[in-house]
């Protein structure tokens, strides 16, 4: 985007944040971005959907009220993100780097692509380095730039390779086949707030609040054909069943864009199923691993049928720690291991 018109559309959001944030009754957060035509598009579709019923969901605690900030861009990227790696994520992070950036106008408003560009240039941190709750945080608390190097680095590992727009019902059904949940939005309605059973559908009706972004996490067959998405939103455990509610059609003229976040490459995981059953044919039964990684903290792991689980040294008799494959580091997922060292040389 040439500058005169970066700076007509920063002026635009910047406005339109005002309006929606001091004028408008209810919570949203999304702004209008300028659709360039570059969008890579999504590889795989035409299919029907294979499953009865499908939910991405791994674990149903991993719910992110945004109130009070209008934050739902971040937060929705966040949660899904969550859910199709498998491992909970920080939505402040991304919300001090899309501030950090010029991102965000107002208290949080921002537009659908730029968690997208956040978490394919500059990665995910791990909720438990940086938790999402507000606690009370004014804006300025919440959003202020405190993000340390090791920080940025730590997220760094977590980067999606690339995001893709999906453009039509049956791509939406593969990318969720693969596991890859959709981040999209809606022009958001009153009635929207407070879906009834038995299906709590999100469906127009009420006066029109704004944009809003969620994710859409699974899906439910009628017969062979598409019946409903699953939709995760940011309003907390009390909204829908658990924070998830439905909706018919992701792509009328009520809703936006619709964009996955490819998965993060097996290489940043490098104790995956394949190495352990390596090792298990090798006949070791722990793992020691010198510097932290990622989750894999320092110390002695013990190798299970498809996992490593965390052990106290103490607790393993001193001849089966001596035959550990001993790790040295696994920087960018590649492994370097010691050829050979005593283990009563580490302090675990």
């Amino acid at each position: 985007m040439n500058k005169p018109l970066k700076i007509i559309w920063s002026l635009r959001n910047t406005l339109h944040a005002f309006y929606l944030q001091y004028f408008n009754k209810g919570n949203s957060g999304l702004l209008t971005n300028r659709d360039n035509g570059k969008d890579l598009p999504y590889l795989g579709g035409a299919v029907e959907p294979k499953f009865k019923e499908l939910s991405l969901i791994h674990n149903p605690d991993w719910i992110f009220d945004q109130n009070p900030f209008n934050i739902c861009t971040f937060t929705s990227e966040a949660m899904g993100d969550s859910h199709q790696e498998k491992k909970r994520f920080s939505t402040k992070f991304l919300v001090k780097v899309g501030r950090k950036l010029g991102y965000i106008s107002g208290n949080g408003f921002s537009y659908l692509k730029a968690p997208l560009k956040i978490v394919t240039k500059y990665g995910r941190l791990p909720y438990e380095l940086m938790p999402d709750e507000t606690d009370g945080q004014s804006w300025e608390e919440y959003s202020k730039w405190d993000v340390t190097t090791e920080q940025l680095n730590i997220a760094l590992k977590y980067k999606s390779p690339a995001y893709r727009r999906i453009f039509n019902p049956q791509q939406a059904i593969h990318a969720l086949e693969q596991g890859l949940v959709l981040h999209t939005a809606n022009v958001w309605y009153s009635n929207m707030n407070n879906v009834k059973p038995p299906d709590f559908y999100i469906t127009v009706g009420g006066y029109k609040i704004g944009g809003h972004a969620w994710s859409s996490t699974g899906y439910r067959r009628n017969d062979k054909y598409l019946k409903d998405y699953e939709i995760l939103n940011s309003y907390g455990k009390d909204y829908g069943v658990d924070g998830l509610a439905r909706m018919e059609d992701l792509f009328n003229y009520n809703n936006f864009a619709v964009y996955v976040a490819e998965k993060i490459s097996e290489v940043t995981n490098p104790f995956n199923v394949r190495f352990i059953q390596e090792q298990k044919a090798k006949g070791k039964k722990y793992i020691l691993l010198v510097e932290n990684y990622k989750e894999y903290t320092r110390g002695l792991w013990e190798i299970q049928e498809d996992k490593l689980v965390k052990i106290e040294a103490k607790d393993v008799p001193e001849k089966e720690r001596n035959n550990a494959f001993i790790v040295k580091s696994a920087e960018e997922g590649n492994l370097v291991p010691y050829s050979s060292l005593d283990f009563s040389k580490f302090i675990i």
